[in-house]
Order: C-alpha cells, then sequence, then structure tokens
C-alpha cells in the first residue's frame, strides 16, 4: 500500500463513520514528505515518535483527554467521545512505523441523540453535573513501532 492509498483507505473509513453516526468528527489525513520519509498523518502532528514530551505526565487523565479534544489532536471522534489517533510513516514505499491510538472518553456520554455546540463543552458539563456516576476508569491504547 503506498501513502496516498493510506491516506485515501483513512478517508474512506472516516466519511463511512460519520455517515453512520459512529463518529461526530474526523480530521482526515495529509501526506508531508521529508527526502524519502512519507508520513501519513492528522494535520496537527508534525511526525511519529517524539516520545518523552511534557504532555506524557498527564497521560491517561481527564484534564489530558479534554485538551485532545480542545486542541483537535484526534484523527476521529466517536459518538461516545473516544478518540482515534492514526498516523503512519512510510520510507521509499515500505511502511516502516505506525500510531495507532484509542483513547477512551472518560465519562459516560453518547452523542448520538444530542444537541451540543461543542463537544468538549458539553463533556465539561457531564462531568461537572455529575462526575462520579458518569466517570469511567479506562486507559488509553497505544500501539505503535
Amino acid at each position: 500500500m503506498t501513502p496516498n492509498e493510506m491516506r485515501s483507505e483513512i478517508n474512506t473509513f472516516g466519511a463511512h463513520l460519520l455517515r453512520q453516526e459512529l463518529a461526530i468528527a474526523f480530521r482526515g489525513p495529509i501526506l508531508k514528505s521529508y527526502g524519502n520519509l512519507v508520513n501519513v498523518l492528522s494535520p496537527w502532528m508534525n511526525s511519529i515518535g517524539a516520545e518523552g514530551s511534557a504532555e506524557d505526565q498527564d497521560f491517561g487523565t481527564v484534564f489530558e483527554y479534554l485538551q485532545l479534544l480542545r486542541e483537535q489532536h484526534y484523527t476521529i471522534v466517536l459518538f461516545d467521545g473516544a478518540i482515534i489517533q492514526l498516523a503512519y510513516v512510510f520510507f521509499r514505499g515500505e511502511l516502516i512505523k505506525h500510531r495507532l491510538c484509542y483513547y477512551p472518553c472518560p465519562v459516560n456520554v453518547d452523542f448520538r441523540n444530542e444537541e451540543y455546540e461543542s463537544f468538549v463543552d458539553f463533556i465539561e458539563e457531564a462531568i461537572v453535573r455529575d462526575p462520579l456516576s458518569l466517570l469511567r476508569l479506562r486507559s488509553p491504547m497505544r500501539f505503535a513501532f
């Protein structure tokens, strides 16, 4: 699969999720080339593999989750608020690296039957309204190589 084909597959997948009302937001990937390296990633990402950032200290927190939403650091946001991040790196046409992250929403919400202007505000209001009964104790899952 070429980088352009990968980007096309992700766009098709995202559009399908939106049509089926399984997603509430989608940010299609772009191609960024650096010599023989081609990155297929969301517009907010510079590259894959920048580990050890200051953001890592907040990993798995409600604050981090809300920050990801506010800054649109996602490829897809599902109907239950879960975030999916997808990124791939190709070297001379061969896939050499990927980052796949599933980040569950920290509160129990379902956007399919709700009216909202901002899903960040909606989630923040849900947390304030009833934090103990809505809070989920789940951790993000990240697969990278």
